[in-house]
């Protein structure tokens, strides 16, 4: 058989295999018997198009198409193409029959010329993102601009990256705003929300880390807690001390509240590596005198405070009962003075009768 002739019946064969599918055709030169155009070529298919299943080698295998190696496209307007050229898209996902023109494309492809990069993932406004994984084992997400800006990043490791600001709830306009600015000294992670208070945590070149509320009309911070530990609050402290919060509340005994606290050591010192001088007593004194804390490590201002406060009750008692006692002392002097008045009387009366 000549070359026609093994072309025709390999074409009844295909055109026997795609009846089961629907209309199909395959455009052959009828003079020469060369297929031209394009290779297989299958239009209104009532299921697929093309269907492949366990092939034990490559399912569908095209070397040197002159224009797209695989076009597909669908009843509703969707549509991919394979490569036809070096620095041309390996695969175009698109909602028109336009090819990347469209406007709303998507584009799939691979350049070997871009070390950064294994798969490259492109919309038609240049954002891209990249999955990389290198000959040298290192593998990432990159999401680019069209200047090959990273604007997030994930590594190999986990670690995520993002250049300018994540937004939470935009929509709702009740937003919050996770950013770091590099022009600002004085913060490293800003957490923003729409009234523009800003929390920054900042960890500078110098060394010194802190976290800060900053006041929005300017000035003090609201709250800042610094590397060595201080805390400072531009406002009140409270501590919660609603009854309906509390259990297992007991009557004190306050006498023995200020004898404990009388006995209780009080010293002047200063933190380990600070210069301000404090005066207080030691946690654990105060943890053995009262009993109160989670340990003796610490003392909470609230538990010094109730001390305080139960030590003063006590004092306030025994000078009630001090002036009482005075009280009584003085209303029997002034007897005593009334009856020496009266002693001097009745000396002086009986002196004149002699």
């Amino acid at each position: 058989m000549n070359r026609v002739q093994w072309t025709m019946i390999g074409v009844i064969q295909f055109l026997m295999i795609l009846s089961a599918q629907g209309q199909g055709q395959i455009q052959i030169d009828s003079v020469t018997g060369v297929i031209v155009q394009d290779a297989i070529r299958i239009e209104y298919a009532q299921d697929d198009g093309v269907q492949v299943s366990a092939a034990g080698g490559d399912g569908i295998f095209v070397n040197l198409a002159d224009r797209y190696g695989v076009f597909a496209f669908g009843k509703k307007g969707n549509y991919f193409r394979g490569s036809k050229g070096p620095g041309e898209a390996d695969l175009i996902l698109g909602g028109t029959f336009n090819g990347q023109s469209s406007g709303d494309d998507g584009v799939i492809t691979s350049d070997p010329t871009i070390f950064t990069s294994d798969l490259i993932m492109e919309a038609n406004d240049a954002v891209i993102a990249r999955i990389d994984k290198n000959n040298n084992g290192q593998g990432n997400f990159f999401v680019w601009d069209d200047n090959a800006t990273t604007l997030f990043q994930v590594s190999q490791a986990g670690d995520v990256t993002v250049r300018n600001k994540i937004t939470l709830d935009p929509i709702s306009g009740d937003d919050a705003i996770i950013t770091s600015n590099p022009d600002d000294v004085g913060g490293d992670l800003f957490l923003e929300s729409n009234d523009a208070v800003v929390v920054k945590i900042d960890k500078n070149n110098n060394g010194n880390g802190n976290f800060l509320i900053p006041n929005p009309e300017g000035g003090l911070g609201l709250f800042q807690v610094t590397r060595d530990g201080d805390v400072y609050v531009n406002g009140t402290l409270r501590h919660s001390s609603d009854r309906n919060r509390k259990e297992k509340i007991e009557d004190v005994a306050c006498g023995q509240i200020l004898e404990a606290l009388v006995n209780t050591p009080v010293y002047k010192w200063q933190y380990k590596g600070h210069e301000e001088r404090h005066i207080g007593p030691m946690a654990q004194d105060f943890f053995k005198a009262f009993d109160v804390g989670n340990d003796d490590k610490t003392i909470a201002a609230i538990d010094a405070d109730g001390v305080a406060l139960a030590a003063i009750k006590a004092q306030h008692k025994i000078i009630e009962e001090q002036r009482l006692a005075i009280d009584t002392l003085q209303n029997k002097v002034s007897e005593l003075d009334q009856l020496r008045e009266e002693i001097n009387e009745l000396k002086e009366l009986v002196l004149q009768q002699k």
